[in-house]
């Protein structure tokens, strides 16, 4: 696999069993790959906000959260005008979710949970 320059990570999702299991297989493959874990929309726009934070290069996204979706997320960020790339990482099978990511320039992949060797080798393609 071609590594990339990707060095800063955020994911979204309140799933934290799923939160672990992503963060080891993501090390694995790239162990020098700073990844930052929050549990809700709300925290992740506070993240972004935040000068003192790494901004991250790669936005890992789960779309069902409880509070604030993926969707709203979306709608918020795109306001913030950070150029920053987004996948959305979710167990949605939903073709109307799959065809709503394509709306969005910054959403580069759809990445349906749980992570094997070729998601995480999508995920870690992305150039920043």
């Amino acid at each position: 696999m071609r590594m990339t320059g990707l060095k800063y990570i955020l994911l979204v999702d309140d799933d934290p069993i799923n939160n672990l299991i992503t963060k080891r297989k993501l090390i694995k493959a790239k162990p020098d790959i700073a990844l930052n874990i929050v549990e809700s929309a709300s925290e992740a726009l506070a993240y972004l906000q935040n000068p003192e934070k790494n901004r991250p290069q790669l936005i890992l996204l789960d779309i069902n959260m409880p509070d604030v979706d993926g969707w709203q997320f979306l709608q918020e960020f795109n306001r913030m005008d950070m150029p920053i790339k987004i996948i959305i990482y979710t167990s949605s099978i939903d073709e109307y979710d799959y065809e709503k990511s394509k709306d969005y320039s910054q959403i580069q992949d759809y990445i349906v949970k749980p992570l094997d060797e070729d998601k995480v080798n999508r995920i870690l393609a992305v150039n920043p």
